[in-house]
């Protein structure tokens, strides 16, 4: 709760510290402001009123990293949770062992993955999305984990390119969010 006094020509907006000390106060020339301020606090609270008031840069939250596997793992309690059959749930997981976290690594960042970019390492490969639909097309299908010698299908890309977006929205759409945008 905060509340305001006039104090000669300067109006003052006071409110109760957090911690049960005592009370603050922000200095304002007129009462208009002041009266905006007290808005102000009762939306985004003290710390962030007054940095705002003040000019200084408001600081944005620190986005928490995540791995590739994790956000992984909260899609598929989406899909759990709404019935897929336990089978389905299996291909999923194979699909992203073999697919995706074979080419990422199931400990990336989801914030470090991009759609395009230079070559990175000294292996020449892409470490983006589209050097990794690069190399699903080049890639052989197995069965048993064992190589059958035929090329991975479009429609199978495909599906691995819905699997991995569908991925990345649930970074995008986590609460706090991972991602801001898929990049």
């Amino acid at each position: 709760m905060a509340w305001i006094e006039q104090r000669g020509r300067q109006h003052r907006v006071y409110w109760r510290c957090s911690d049960g000390t005592g009370r603050d106060f922000e200095p304002f020339e007129d009462r208009a402001a002041a009266t905006r301020f007290v808005e102000l606090l009762g939306l985004v609270g003290p710390g962030p009123a007054r940095t705002f008031v003040r000019g200084e840069p408001v600081p944005t939250p620190a986005i928490p990293a995540a791995s590739l596997a994790t956000v992984f793992a909260r899609h598929l309690e989406g899909y759990a949770l709404a019935g897929v059959r336990p089978r389905i749930l299996a291909d999923y997981r194979r699909d992203f062992d073999h697919h995706i976290a074979a080419y990422f690594g199931a400990d990336t960042d989801v914030r470090t993955l991009r759609t395009r970019g230079p070559l990175d390492g000294p292996s020449g490969r892409h470490d983006t999305i589209s050097g990794w639909l690069l190399w699903l097309s080049e890639r052989c299908s197995t069965r048993d984990g064992e190589p059958t010698g035929v090329a991975l299908s479009a429609k199978t890309i495909r599906g691995l390119h819905g699997l991995l977006s569908a991925i990345l929205e649930v970074a995008v759409l986590a609460e706090p969010p991972v991602l801001t945008r898929t990049r």
